[in-house]
């Protein structure tokens, strides 16, 4: 081989290092681009199907009085005549006490019902019974 021959083979071994450790990005920094892009479609994905969950629970919510009575009783504690609810509070270094709760008459809560998402159902808001 002559010098020239290998002058341009130095000159080409040099490109292929310079292209793989070199530059502005390396193929090391292309492959940590291709595996945080694969975290990000996957979180994505993730994102997406709580969306949807999310929107399905907001239409359930906004048409079905069952699940409209599930969230009022878990939420805001509301309970239907005649029924009572137990809460076991934790004190402060005491044992579970309970707390009961009945139904009161809507003129003691100003007249107002908590309830107007889940007319109809016969559901109250609970209160400390006195």
């Amino acid at each position: 081989m002559t010098v020239g021959r290998w002058l341009a083979l130095g000159v080409l071994l040099l490109a292929i290092v310079f292209g793989f450790r070199g530059g502005m990005f390396t193929a090391g920094d292309a492959r940590a681009l291709g595996r945080e892009e694969e975290a990000l479609q996957a979180e994505l994905k993730s994102l997406q199907r709580q969306v949807d969950s999310l929107r399905s629970f907001h239409d359930s919510l906004e048409t079905s009085p069952a699940v409209q009575e599930r969230v009022a009783r878990e939420e805001w504690g509301v309970i239907r005549p005649g029924e009572m609810s137990i809460r076991l509070e934790r004190g402060d270094s005491g044992p579970l006490t309970p707390e009961y709760h009945t139904k009161r008459p809507a003129a003691q809560w100003g007249g107002a019902s908590l309830c107007r998402g889940v007319a109809g159902a016969g559901l109250e808001p609970s209160t400390p019974a006195l």
